[in-house]
């Protein structure tokens, strides 16, 4: 979602004060969410159930798609003519293949056969998505943008504080886990 909104913004707003100021907003806006999100996930789950953390967002999403629909404007590639299926499907497959190792690999056993089979399985269409988006004319992703410095350092970035974050959060439950209860 973080990259749709950047791209969002960044047609939308074209102007370079007005896309700095929408960035800023944006950025202010998302400050918001990162600080108050946990606050406001444990006060759900304190006046109501656990259910409502994950029911207040159909209501979220149903006013975004309202708010855009009437505010977005539609946007398009003008040389686009078919959808990169074969990116598509390779990417597909890559990221539920890691997703589902990651998430349920603990309970398969990292060294059984369903879970190299995944990773394996996994690997290759990720071989296989690279070979494809490098060759198609029209790439679902455009690797020589990552040519871009700039875009590199903040994907860089951005990877590195996802990637120590994740384990920060998990490190703390754990710790949390074993602390005795009064």
């Amino acid at each position: 979602m973080l990259a749709c909104q950047v791209a969002i913004l960044s047609h939308q707003f074209r102007d370079g004060a007005e896309l700095g100021r929408a960035f800023s907003w944006w950025g202010v806006i998302f400050g918001i969410g990162l600080g108050f999100g946990p606050i406001v996930g444990g006060a759900i789950i304190t006046l109501a159930s656990w259910n409502w953390v994950f029911l207040i967002h159909v209501v979220l999403a149903a006013a975004t798609l309202i708010l855009a629909q009437k505010g977005v404007e539609e946007s398009s590639g003008p040389h686009a003519t078919k959808i990169d299926l074969a990116g598509m499907i390779t990417l597909s497959i890559t990221v539920i293949g890691s997703v589902y190792l990651l998430s349920q690999g603990q309970e398969l056993g990292l060294t059984s056969p369903a879970a190299l089979t995944i990773l394996a399985v996994s690997t290759l269409t990720l071989i296989l998505f690279i070979i494809v988006e490098t060759h198609a004319k029209r790439p679902m992703f455009d690797f020589s943008a990552l040519r871009i410095r700039k875009l590199s350092g903040a994907l860089l970035g951005s990877s590195g504080m996802n990637f120590s974050f994740r384990p920060f959060v998990v490190y703390l439950a754990a710790l949390s886990a074993r602390r005795p209860r009064l």
